[in-house]
């Protein structure tokens, strides 16, 4: 088994903003109970839809915050609002029932260019027309969340309901969403019909005084990649993802490859990885562009503080934070980090409040690849 240490991008990450896409605080998801979902040749998937949950957190920046969103904005997404009936929803006790068609032209795989958004994989995408740029966030339960200002460019339709009927909750509170529901959305040749999705009511800033500036959060999560999809493959290497729709994923041929068992929990992948000393289980979270990130208990079972280091910095999430120090991070080193294919050296790792998460700051190293179908994640690197 070969050794890598954590490059520039890994050891540098606190030198730039720290993002985390999060998830819900209550889990009331399950795989499988999302959507009616339907596509030639398959069978009928029936369930629900569960809201997603928006976190953030900003390290290594002048200053971070919240805004609602202005009322012009709010006004023009409740001008499009209608009845559940109209929009093809049912509403059950706050979830959302609703028929999703998609169609792939009959590819086995689908992959599209990878971009980079503040240390996020992106590709772009289009909403009723309209180009959007999506973050893949493996951390993320739900379908799609869409910054206001994109839902109201995309003309994206939306549910007539009370102000506070619908909320994102984060790590340091929440936030109301408005419930939508897009006519179309593409991703390369997938195109998908009716993909219901959230509005956030709230932009995330960054900066200060005259240079504050939006981070615009479009967000594709898990919930239709378990329906649609046998797998996932975020190719770092080639900067590409590619989403396969038959038959089981293969590794590449000429590559060093490692297989590292999946365990599904509320719908989102984890690993357990360790140091030597302690193992535990995180996140496989590409919505967070962080290398790792572990919680004081971890860092304590691992013998981790002494190297522990407190940053610069400021932590925001969706909602009002609850009185929490913001405006410091905490840093360790994991000396050496076993668990995900290649042994890892001096990885840097942020202790945070909420639990374990491996995110693109290492996943980067590989090209890696969700397996729905046999619960497995495929790390491989170039044979040297």
């Amino acid at each position: 088994m070969g050794k890598i240490k954590a490059g520039p991008g890994v050891n540098n990450a606190t030198e730039s903003c720290l993002l985390a896409l999060g998830r819900w605080s209550k889990p009331r998801y399950e795989a499988g109970r999302m959507m009616n979902l339907f596509r030639a040749g398959a069978a009928k998937l029936s369930g629900h839809l569960l809201l997603l949950l928006l976190g953030l957190a900003v390290g290594g920046c002048a200053a971070s915050s919240h805004q609602r969103v202005s009322h012009g904005t709010l006004r023009t997404l409740q001008s499009r609002a209608v009845e559940a009936s109209r929009l093809g929803v049912n509403l059950r006790d706050g979830e959302l029932d609703v028929q999703v068609d998609h169609t792939h032209g009959g590819r086995p795989t689908v992959t599209v260019p990878m971009k980079w958004h503040h240390g996020l994989p992106a590709m772009d995408g289009q909403i009723n027309g309209r180009p959007v740029l999506l973050i893949m966030d493996t951390g993320s339960q739900g379908c799609l969340v869409l910054d206001a200002d994109t839902a109201v460019r995309a003309k994206v339709d939306t549910l007539r309901h009370s102000p506070d009927r619908f909320r994102l909750e984060g790590a340091f509170g929440s936030e109301p969403a408005i419930v939508g529901r897009a006519r179309e959305v593409k991703v390369g040749a997938w195109n998908i019909q009716g993909l219901p999705c959230l509005i956030r009511t709230h932009r995330s800033l960054t900066g200060g005084g005259f240079f504050r500036e939006q981070i615009t959060l479009n967000i594709w999560g898990m919930a239709l990649l378990h329906q649609a999809c046998t797998y996932l493959t975020l190719d770092h290497k080639r900067d590409q993802i590619t989403f396969g729709f038959d038959g089981s994923y293969q590794p590449q041929r000429g590559n060093e490859v490692w297989k590292v068992p999946l365990r599904f929990r509320h719908g989102l992948p984890y690993v357990q990885i360790g140091n030597g000393q302690a193992k535990w289980e995180a996140l496989l979270d590409s919505g967070a562009n962080s290398p790792l990130e572990i919680t004081q208990e971890v860092a304590q079972r691992g013998n981790l503080l002494a190297s522990a280091r407190t940053l610069p910095g400021q932590r925001f999430g969706v909602g009002v934070a609850d009185g929490d120090a913001l405006d410091t991070l905490q840093r360790v080193v994991v000396p050496k980090l076993f668990g995900l294919g290649l042994t890892m050296r001096d990885v840097p790792a942020f202790i945070v409040r909420d639990e374990p998460k491996v995110g693109s700051g290492l996943l980067a190293h590989y090209r890696a690849t969700i397996d729905f179908r046999r619960n497995l994640l495929w790390l491989e690197v170039p044979r040297q």
